[in-house]
């Protein structure tokens, strides 16, 4: 997980990330038991640590070559074979040597492999402030106590900046977009997305009431 920072939350609605989530699992001892002590919603130390530990639990890790990148594929066989498959290269990125690993189906699951457009504005290199990215753990966090801030940009990872910010008290918080909507506060946006029928806009407005109230 490179595009979390230490911290982000995963900001669902209830735990329902967690592999073991139901009540068929209220008294199993899989995966750990039932997670009591965890936060409700975990920073990313905690969600990998879950990771971890249900494919520990699930006999997977064996199977896992973490680290390890397909570098070159060779078909063998026709087209039509029904003996037809694949001779993946796997190379280490650490240390090791460069294995073949044969195999007659693929799955890619490739999720976010999103990577930060670096732009430097005009003057940057001689600003008296400090710049970061509010994706991995780029952000000036030891500034940020009684600083102003300005977040470029707004989407969900402009609001959990914001959220961040508040967190580390920061005396004032501006987000910069282009955009016309107005920023959602958490709760708002969980009803929203739960919700069986569109939600009125009038009763989303109200309910951003009370974050915008508190605004300057």
């Amino acid at each position: 997980i490179t595009a979390a920072n230490k911290t982000s939350k995963l900001q669902t609605e209830m735990g329902s990330f967690h592999v073991w989530w139901g009540p068929e699992y209220a008294t199993s001892k899989e995966c750990g038991g039932w997670p009591v002590s965890w936060e409700t919603w975990p920073k990313k130390d905690r969600i990998l640590e879950h990771f971890n530990v249900c494919a520990r639990d699930y006999g997977m890790l064996p199977h896992v070559h973490f680290r390890t990148n397909v570098t070159e594929m060779d078909i063998i066989g026709p087209k039509d074979d029904i003996n037809r498959y694949y001779n993946l290269t796997a190379t280490p990125l650490d240390e090791g040597d460069a294995e073949i690993v044969p195999v007659s189906v693929m799955y890619n699951y490739p999720g976010s492999m999103t990577r930060n457009r670096i732009i430097e504005y005009p003057g940057e290199d001689i600003a008296e402030m400090h710049i970061g990215y509010g994706m991995n753990d780029e952000m000036p966090y030891d500034h940020l106590g009684g600083s102003g801030v300005a977040i470029l940009g707004n989407g969900a990872f402009a609001v959990e900046n914001v959220r961040t910010c508040c967190e580390y008290k920061a005396r004032m918080i501006y987000i910069i977009t282009r955009r016309k909507n107005l920023p959602s506060p958490r709760v708002p946006c969980w009803f929203v997305h739960q919700g069986p029928v569109p939600t009125p806009g009038r009763l989303v407005l109200e309910m951003f009431k009370p974050m915008y109230n508190i605004t300057p």
